[in-house]
């Protein structure tokens, strides 16, 4: 659980740096294939989040 909470924080960190795609996709290669899980996890989390606040924020 402890990975999940870093990596959501890397991609909340990363996610609007001009370069985004790039760094994910380096941080990505470097990870271990059980922290691959875990990362495309909080990916998945963190865009479902985003397009959930987004849908919300519209309906206004």
């Amino acid at each position: 659980m402890e990975s999940l909470q870093i990596f959501t924080q890397f991609i909340d960190n990363t996610v609007n740096e001009p370069n985004a795609n790039s760094l994910l996709h380096t941080f990505y290669t470097n990870l271990s294939e059980h922290e691959k899980e875990i990362f495309v996890i909080a990916l998945i989390g963190h865009a479902t989040t985003t397009h959930k606040l987004l849908e919300y924020e519209r309906m206004k």
